[in-house]
């Protein structure tokens, strides 16, 4: 027998897995509350944001739907934007990941 944690217990990426799971079965409601946790938890994880959004989209929640891909799409702007510079100037070799996560210019 599986034992659930407590509520103050789980982390972002368990309320995440929940939410994937819920979405994936099609509990749309359900998933927007642990995807919303997983979002107070750590609100700039994009995939989290993401999903979410599928979860607002689903129950037809498209005013938070459209916010939550809005900050997708900003994080992944500023994520892609050097990755995309230095594709464009031909001298891929001038990007680094950093310990931060993200690609910088060297």
């Amino acid at each position: 027998m599986r034992t659930i944690a407590p509520m103050s217990e789980v982390g972002a990426y368990e309320h995440f897995q929940r939410g994937s799971e819920l979405l994936a079965s099609r509990d749309f409601h359900q998933a927007a509350l642990a995807l919303e946790m997983a979002k107070r938890i750590e609100p700039d994880k994009a995939s989290s944001r993401e999903a979410l959004g599928r979860a607002y989209l689903s129950v037809r929640e498209y005013a938070k739907a459209a916010e939550e891909f809005e900050v997708v799409v900003e994080e992944l702007r500023a994520f892609l934007t050097p990755v995309i510079a230095a594709a464009r100037s031909g001298n891929p070799a001038r990007l680094r990941w950093d310990a931060a996560g993200s690609w910088t210019a060297v």
